[in-house]
């Protein structure tokens, strides 16, 4: 709920009696590190991802938030990794692919970022970030 309404320090608190409550809980592990990368903690954030995916490694969404806080720490091949991990489990996963799409045009790889915003775009056809980046890139 603390989450949801952005309290972040109130989320981590909940989230942590969770976790001493019941230490195999992959997705409080998944939302307390949410809560952290909102809050800048991106190590903190790296080790509970990290802990949430050997708790529960089909999940997509560990994959994908921890691509988002390793992109954030410039860590772009790893966050490539995990958004390839998130769309092999997911693979329709828009989210996940206008993020993959993003860091591959980050690194200078353009035509991967645009089969990547294609594909988004395949999928949501409406999609405003995938339809502009597409654009930009000059498709």
């Amino acid at each position: 709920f603390y989450l949801r309404l952005g309290d972040f320090t109130k989320a981590i608190h909940d989230l942590s009696t969770a976790i001493e409550l019941k230490p195999k809980f992959a997705l409080a592990f998944l939302n307390r590190g949410i809560a952290y990368s909102n809050l800048g903690h991106l190590d903190k954030a790296l080790d509970d991802l990290t802990h949430a995916e050997k708790l529960d490694p089909s999940a997509s969404l560990v994959f994908y938030n921890r691509a988002i806080v390793r992109g954030r720490r410039r860590d772009f091949n790893l966050a490539i990794a995990d958004f390839s991990a998130a769309l092999r489990i997911k693979p329709a996963d828009v989210p996940a692919l206008l993020g993959s799409a993003l860091v591959y045009e980050t690194l200078g790889n353009i035509d991967r970022a645009k089969d990547d915003y294609r594909a988004a775009a395949a999928i949501e056809p409406k999609n405003a970030a995938a339809v502009q980046a597409l654009i930009r890139l000059g498709q």
